[in-house]
């Protein structure tokens, strides 16, 4: 996808993550610009230097994963139908298990960025 059609996507929804190959830092940074939620980046492809900074100056979450792009849309799609998080109760309990669960400090260590 042109960056152009991509970022006319990114700004139609809300409260989106975008799923990009790893590869791409255009549409990466793009989707910074228009204040997306979560890149996940896929491909096991990791961002370059300006997108992390520019990332983490909008306190924007990026994931790296293995899978591919179709791959990992398909698995998100098939979460979102079987989750419904519109309930307040579901969000802190999940909020509350990351934080009991996840040693971020190791996460945070092991990725080699600062919390």
């Amino acid at each position: 996808m042109q960056v152009d059609r991509a970022l006319e996507y990114i700004r139609k929804t809300r409260n989106n993550a975008v799923i990009v190959g790893g590869d791409r830092a255009d549409v990466q940074l793009a989707a910074i610009e228009a204040m997306t939620q979560c890149l996940i980046l896929t491909g096991n492809l990791y961002p370059n230097e300006i997108v992390v900074s520019r990332a983490e100056l909008r306190g924007i979450p990026i994931v790296v994963v293995r899978d591919d792009t179709y791959s990992v849309a398909k698995k998100v799609e098939e979460l979102s139908r079987k989750l419904r998080l519109r309930e307040k109760e579901k969000v802190y309990y999940g909020i509350q298990l990351m934080d009991e669960k996840v040693n971020f400090e190791r996460l945070y260590q092991t990725l080699g960025i600062s919390a």
